[in-house]
């Protein structure tokens, strides 16, 4: 037998809880679907306290799109752009500060966009 701690709670309200009763953040893709449609998001809370400054984690987010890649029929796109996301994970010399670097949300893109 399992066993399965199960919150219910709003939308947004829900991974900002889930980041606050963690402790840490949540970088992970989402998707949902109905069968006939599908939402991909990134699932992590709001960050209100570094909103606008350029410090997100953004591979959560870019990792959704991947995942719409593969969904909308172009697996080689989302491949070549997972591949991206591995490799600069492995290199780690660009980072943002919940990764243990000082990299800002910008500077993962860019680097993202030339292992690209």
């Amino acid at each position: 037998m399992r066993t399965f701690a199960i919150r219910v709670c709003g939308e947004v309200a829900c991974s900002d809880h889930l980041v606050r009763h963690r402790g840490r953040s949540l970088h992970r893709p989402s998707r949902g679907d109905n069968g006939a449609d599908a939402i991909f998001e990134a699932v992590h809370g709001t960050a209100p306290d570094i909103t606008g400054k350029g410090l997100a984690h953004p591979l959560a987010a870019i990792f959704s799109g991947v995942m719409l890649l593969r969904q909308i029929g172009q697996p080689r796109v989302a491949a070549r752009i997972g591949h991206a996301i591995d490799r600069g994970l492995r290199e780690g010399k660009t980072r943002t500060r919940d990764l243990g670097g000082d990299a800002t949300t910008a500077a993962v893109t860019d680097q993202l966009v030339a292992l690209v």
